[in-house]
């Protein structure tokens, strides 16, 4: 029987976090005929051995395992996985998240009624040390509701935070824009842009608001290594965003890895990178941003204010890791 749709995952060293990804679609998408394809990316640790006991315990389950020989990253485990389906549909889920709420049949039922739809979107919740927290794409609705070239504009001049987690696609329109790139890394945002620049009309795309999966936060999350966070963006500006928004784009960069830094007490390295966000794209609303950022002492922001900091510490590296999260 030919599954309704493949779930892909790309694995690599989570062990810790593996089991609770699989046993939560085991919990959730109890109707819908499905495949789950794993592509492991030459994990070291033990996450193949993990994967092949859950698959020996629940061979009630159709589970696909490939162990890649050599690296391919996340893009190119993704596209290996999409390979390997023969469902109508695709979706993906990283390794290291798990579901929350149930999401295929609802997403496939509305699929299946509209011929014209390629991709619903979905949504999740940030999940860090046990508890989940805001909702990662309540912006949607603005995102998501203009026309076409708007979409693909604001996908030019900022880094939304558009998850394709979770998201239905049809498989023949994945194959039709060549899914990821395995040459850059930030996958949703290589997605996505590839994905608007394919789509001819609002008919093509829906989304979804109710949470199905949650979105983990860890010691591994690219925020702290902001130099790698730096050339993974910047791969997607220089082979994907028109050469007339591209200062536009390494001023969004710029500015902020050097909000990250004032987050981690590098006033140094902020400064410096907020001028160079100035010199690539002056915008005048970060001026006094910064300034009230950097002046304001960091000790009487987090004594008087610490909810507010933390906060605001938060979801700038979660902005950081949402789209070069490998």
């Amino acid at each position: 029987m030919i599954p309704t749709v493949s779930i892909c995952i790309a694995a690599y060293n989570v062990e810790a976090y593996i089991s609770e990804c699989l046993l939560s679609i085991f919990e959730f998408e109890k109707i819908i005929s499905k495949e789950i394809i794993i592509v492991d990316d030459c994990s070291w640790d033990n996450t193949v051995k993990i994967i092949k006991s859950i698959i020996e315990e629940y061979s009630d389950q159709k589970i696909i395992l490939i162990e890649n020989q050599n690296n391919l990253w996340p893009a190119g485990s993704y596209n290996k996985a999409v390979q390997k389906s023969n469902a109508q549909y695709i979706t993906f889920l990283d390794s290291d998240d798990f579901l929350i709420h149930s999401w295929l049949s609802k997403k496939i039922e509305i699929m299946d009624k509209n011929s014209e739809l390629e991709v619903i979107y979905a949504n999740g919740v940030f999940f860090e040390r046990g508890i989940q927290g805001l909702q990662i794409q309540n912006h949607m609705n603005s995102l998501l509701h203009g026309t076409i070239g708007d979409i693909k504009k604001k996908l030019y001049t900022t880094i939304p935070m558009l998850s394709v987690s979770c998201s239905i696609i049809r498989k023949d329109f994945f194959d039709q824009i060549w899914g990821f790139d395995p040459s850059c890394q930030s996958n949703d945002w290589v997605l996505n842009i590839r994905i608007f620049q394919h789509l001819t009309s609002r008919n093509n795309f829906s989304y979804v608001l109710d949470p199905v999966f949650a979105y983990r936060m860890h010691d591994k999350n690219i925020s702290k290594d902001q130099n790698r966070m730096i050339n993974l963006l910047s791969e997607v500006v220089d082979i994907y965003i028109p050469k007339e928004y591209r200062n536009i784009q390494y001023g969004n960069i710029y500015f902020f890895t050097s909000l990250n830094y004032l987050t981690q007490y590098d006033y140094l390295k902020a400064l410096r990178f907020f001028r160079k966000s100035l010199s690539f794209d002056f915008r005048i609303f970060r001026i006094p941003v910064f300034m009230v950022a950097i002046l304001t002492p960091t000790a009487f922001i987090i004594k008087c204010f610490p909810k507010s900091f933390t906060f605001l510490k938060k979801m700038i590296q979660r902005l950081s890791d949402f789209y070069t999260k490998s």
